[in-house]
């Protein structure tokens, strides 16, 4: 009993780790997103002439998709700029490092889960192996061949490696 319940939080720990790992690297991995394309404006007239003062119709809030810090600034408030043009760049090697730490964690949970397929492997290999050994100890026991004693043995034996078997799986 008390190895069902450890195998079963061994095994929950294993899956939430590797899900945590995979939401982690999904979180930080850039996404591919679809060109945009901006609507068509009219060309403006050749030429205005007038006096007064001049404002935007709206006002542009720019914002990275993911959190990191700004390594360069290419264009400072008031700038002109042109559709395209880079206006700043971003130091992304603690996300580079987020996400081998995420890999990292992932091979360490499916070499913990290849382990642990290892173990019962093993395990369900003495179950056998008992069970094979409890069916000849039967036979010798009609025969009168063994004890009962010696059959007691080969049965508790049989029981006991179902039981390692069972909680294990």
């Amino acid at each position: 009993m008390m190895y069902a319940k450890n195998k079963f939080l061994l095994i929950g720990g294993v899956i939430i780790v590797i899900l945590g790992a995979i939401m982690i690297t999904k979180a930080v991995m850039p996404k591919n997103t679809p060109p945009v394309s901006l609507p068509q404006t009219p060309k403006p007239a050749e030429s205005v002439n007038g006096v007064g003062t001049l404002e935007a119709k709206e006002v542009v809030i720019l914002a990275p998709k993911t959190t990191a810090k700004l390594q360069e600034l290419y264009a400072d408030e008031g700038d002109a700029v042109e559709e395209g043009q880079v206006l700043a760049k971003m130091d992304v090697a603690e996300l580079h490092a987020n996400v081998q730490e995420s890999t990292a964690l992932i091979a360490k949970s499916r070499a913990q889960l290849s382990s642990q397929r290892a173990v019962i492997e093993d395990l369900e290999a003495k179950y056998d192996l008992a069970d094979a050994t409890l069916n000849r100890y039967t036979a010798l026991l009609r025969g009168g061949f063994v004890t009962q004693a010696e059959f007691d043995t080969a049965q508790a034996g049989a029981r006991s490696a179902k039981a390692q078997y069972n909680s294990a799986k």
